[in-house]
């Protein structure tokens, strides 16, 4: 990863925690994240991006970060997009993020 990506997920990683995660500091839980990946691990690209990622909101208090993958270099088929939707959908239908990082033009194009 170039330096110029890593600092530009630095800045993007400051902003969230320091604006738009700091009102949830007084709840009891920690706020969620979800973390959207086009990938898959093991993908060179992916992985660093989500050590960066891990790294800084280690240094976060509290943050409940989830990670998924929707690994669209293997499979990138209408039927998967669906069956991706229904999955998460039910996977995550009573939880509610505070922010959601996508990873990558198809993570983006299915957020």
């Amino acid at each position: 990863m170039s330096i110029i990506r890593d600092g530009c997920i630095i800045t993007l990683l400051s902003v969230l925690l320091f604006w738009g995660l700091q009102p949830h500091a007084a709840c009891a839980e920690a706020p969620r994240v979800l973390l959207l990946h086009s990938y898959h691990p093991g993908y060179q690209w992916t992985d660093d991006i989500t050590e960066a990622i891990t790294s800084a909101f280690d240094q976060a208090e509290r943050v409940d970060l989830r990670i998924e993958y929707l690994d669209t270099k293997r499979y990138a088929t209408a039927e998967h997009f669906t069956e991706l939707k229904h999955s998460l959908s039910l996977k995550y239908r009573y939880t509610r993020f505070a922010a959601i990082i996508c990873v990558d033009n198809h993570a983006l194009t299915f957020l």
